[in-house]
């Protein structure tokens, strides 16, 4: 069930000093909401853990369950469930409030080393989640709970996949995270890009929320680039980062979706490859390309601050 290192190929060279110091292999694909692929590197049958590009789908039952209406959530409250955040005071204020809206305390968490853990924020919504559909909630990372075996549910509707494409792992914040084709990935995000022509009204309407959520709350909410300083302000993309190299998008509205997994797990290569990519499928312009890769690009840097290397796409 790990990465299938065959289907895998160079995508970045980062040099320092003009010479190669470290070479990043790995997939990536660009499909259409119809499963169409439209760009490939390596083999889009190459699997991956979702980690925590999961998160905006695990995020959807906490609105299709009436548990945000019920506990009234902001938007500020639904980005940071669909996000990973950095654990700041900020960020701990967030998910104490979430908590504390559903009846719950630190005390209920689970997630990793507790609630300045990167996953606290969705943990909390599954905790609302529980305390809405009366679930128990002393065991709700169990993968046989039925809060877990709803996120599967709605994973395998939104990535088009059958029980046996699916391997259920653990991730770092202890809650059960899913194995399958990067493909998949890339056609869920493209699926949810155009919600309302795949989903019914109440999951296409809980797309549209979580999507307007983390464009309006980046950063420290999400852990995601503010792309929309860069594009004009228009909420055009979906992303989210998953650990150990994988990343996911779609286009909002255009019904493309975009995924990468990183066979050594790096992170450098993540959004080079995605910004890159879809420039070449036309939903960047050469201009917005390059303010991403400005803005957001990894610099290779010594401790100083000062320019050491570059990052060289092979693709």
């Amino acid at each position: 069930m790990s990465v299938q290192t065959d289907g895998c190929v160079p995508l970045v060279r980062v040099t320092r000093s003009g010479v190669q110091d470290t070479l990043h292999r790995g997939a990536a694909v660009v499909v259409d909401h119809g499963g169409e692929t439209l760009l490939r590197y390596g083999d889009p049958g190459t699997r991956a853990y979702i980690r925590s590009a999961a998160k905006p789908i695990q995020c959807i039952p906490v609105l299709t369950s009436g548990a945000a209406d019920a506990f009234r959530l902001t938007d500020a409250d639904i980005a940071i469930i669909s996000g990973s955040h950095r654990g700041g005071p900020a960020q701990v204020r967030q998910v104490r409030s979430i908590l504390r809206k559903c009846g719950c305390s630190e005390r209920h968490l689970q997630s990793g080393t507790g609630i300045r853990d990167n996953c606290s924020g969705k943990h909390a919504g599954m905790l609302a989640v529980c305390r809405r559909k009366r679930y128990r909630i002393r065991d709700y990372t169990n993968p046989s709970h039925p809060h877990q075996l709803a996120i599967l549910a709605v994973l395998q509707a939104v990535c088009g996949l059958e029980d046996g494409d699916v391997h259920v792992g653990v991730d770092g914040c202890s809650a059960p995270i899913h194995d399958f084709a990067i493909g998949h990935m890339a056609l869920g995000y493209a699926r949810m890009s155009v919600a309302e022509e795949h989903f019914d009204p109440a999951t296409a309407s809980a797309i549209r929320r979580i999507t307007t959520a983390m464009e309006r709350h980046p950063g420290g909410h999400t852990g995601e680039p503010p792309y929309a300083e860069v594009l004009d302000g228009e909420a055009r993309l979906l992303t989210k980062a998953g650990g150990n190299g994988v990343y996911c998008a779609g286009a909002v509205g255009r019904g493309i979706g975009f995924a990468v997994k990183v066979e050594d797990g790096s992170r450098v290569p993540l959004i080079p490859v995605f910004s890159e990519t879809l420039r070449r499928v036309g939903l960047l312009t050469d201009s917005e390309a390059a303010g991403i890769a400005e803005r957001f690009w990894p610099r290779i840097v010594n401790r100083r601050g000062e320019p050491v290397g570059t990052i060289e796409l092979l693709v």
